[in-house]
Order: C-alpha cells, then sequence, then structure tokens
C-alpha cells in the first residue's frame, strides 16, 4: 500500500465490487457517485492543509510506523466527519429504516440529526489522524530499526523534518476495498483535490 490516511472505514457499497469482472455499470457508478461526493465535501472544507507531526512506531499492525497529524486539523476532522456521516452512519441509518424515504421530513430530519450527532461524537472521541507509512506484525519495534526508520525519513526529507512542519494542500482521494490480506486490497477509484 501507499503511505496513506484514513478519513473512514465501513463505507457501504451496494453492489459487488470483489473482481474488475464483477463491476458493472452500476457499480462503477457507485463508485463515481461516493468519490465525486468526497470530492466535493473536500473542496468545501476551507484550508484542506496537512502538517504532519513527530513519527511514531506503535503495537498495532495498521500503526507500525506513521506520522502524527495534529487531532485538531480542523480540515480534516471536518471532512472525517462529513464522510463518516454521508457514506458510513446515514447509510445504516437508511438501511435499518427501509421507509426512510416515505417518513415526514420532520421524522427524517430527526434521523438525519442524530446521525449529524453520531458522527461528530466519532470524529471527536474516535477518529484517529495519522499518516500510514508501514504495517507489520513486527513488535516491539527495537532502537536500531527505529534509528534507520529515522534515518531513511532523514535522507528523504532532509535534516530536522520532524520540526520544519512537513505537508501540503490538497492530495488524492481513494477508495479502497481493504478485505483480506493486504495484497488483495483493491483500489476501486480515486479523484484528486
Amino acid at each position: 500500500f501507499a503511505p496513506h490516511i484514513t478519513i473512514t472505514t465501513g463505507i457501504i457499497l451496494n453492489h459487488d465490487h470483489s473482481s474488475p469482472e464483477s463491476s458493472s455499470s452500476a457499480a462503477k457508478a457507485e463508485i463515481d457517485l461516493i468519490l465525486d461526493k468526497a470530492l466535493s465535501a473536500a473542496r468545501s472544507v476551507p484550508n484542506f492543509t496537512i502538517t504532519l507531526q513527530s513519527v511514531k512506531t506503535g503495537a498495532f499492525f495498521f500503526k507500525k510506523v506513521y506520522f502524527e497529524i495534529s487531532p485538531s486539523n480542523s480540515a480534516l476532522a471536518s471532512l472525517a466527519q462529513l464522510s463518516r456521516e454521508v457514506f458510513v452512519l446515514l447509510p445504516q441509518a437508511i438501511a435499518n429504516q427501509p421507509h426512510y424515504h416515505a417518513l415526514s421530513e420532520g421524522d427524517r430530519a430527526r434521523i438525519d440529526a442524530e446521525v449529524a450527532k453520531r458522527a461528530q461524537s466519532w470524529a471527536q472521541s474516535e477518529f484517529d489522524p495519522h499518516l500510514s507509512l508501514v504495517y507489520s506484525e513486527l513488535y516491539p519495534v527495537n532502537e536500531a530499526l527505529q534509528r534507520t526508520i529515522n534515518q531513511r525519513l532523514e535522507d528523504a526529507l532532509g535534516p530536522g523534518f520532524e520540526t520544519r512542519g512537513i505537508g501540503w494542500s490538497g492530495g488524492r482521494l481513494s477508495l479502497v476495498r481493504c478485505e483480506g490480506p493486504i495484497h488483495q486490497w483493491q483500489k476501486l477509484g480515486y479523484r484528486d483535490i
């Protein structure tokens, strides 16, 4: 996988995307709709800039070697909250309420408000922004390996990279099917911000 920041997980897809052969025009349209909405959301967030903090190693497979990103990055948190609401929680709420579209406007507004509240709570308490560099079962990461990681990053990014505020504006939004081992993950599509 390429270094990346996970914005949200659990996006609900209604069509089979398990292989290129199973991707119908409806499945491709679904991916395009999700990516277009995500791009619109990202572009609506002012000052969408990512600034990396320190390099960390951890015990968890998905957070073995990573750059911290300030959890107070309001642009990223806003995009994560909106993505969680639109692509995860609202589809779940609609699936749990089969006649959602037949409900009164007031009932839909109450469900939508609850979904928005849950997305905000998720963004504040569970969203953990970081730039993943390495996934691994290795634990603990010993000091020699940590020094090697830091040296390679310094070689690539220059001395004092952790204190210079390395970052970028914009980027690329990708929709990735993350099922099974990493080598089986499938990038379904992307949009450049």
